[in-house]
């Protein structure tokens, strides 16, 4: 049986990116708002990407994994993960290029008036 992975709050533009990312043998589903995930959908999967808010967790009956896809756990209930046995894990490198990159712009701007 194939892992189940659900997006949970994935704008529609970024599900052909998640899916080669993914690659083969995954059960994937893709919803861009949390109330459009089924209780059912909470329940089966195997693994939330994305975004998980409270009210959600207890219904993770299957979940073995829960991962963010950002920096940092501050929007997470970790304990509540915790509690059900779930691990939780990010992505510390997200951004990290864009955000220099943006900083360096507006360095630009302030000192040589670029904009």
């Amino acid at each position: 049986m194939a892992m189940r992975i659900l997006w949970p709050n994935l704008p529609a533009q970024l599900v052909p990116v998640a899916t080669e990312a993914v690659g083969p043998g995954f059960e994937t589903e893709f919803r861009e708002k949390f109330e459009d995930v089924t209780d059912e959908q909470w329940a089966d999967a195997d693994a939330v990407v994305g975004g998980c808010p409270p009210r959600y967790i207890d219904k993770l009956r299957n979940c073995r994994i829960f991962v963010k896809y950002g920096v940092g756990y501050d929007d997470v209930d970790i304990e509540r993960f915790g509690k059900l046995g779930i691990p939780v894990c990010n992505v510390p490198d997200y951004g990290t290029r864009e955000v220099a990159d943006h900083a360096i712009a507006l360095m630009m701007t302030l000192a040589k008036s670029v904009a």
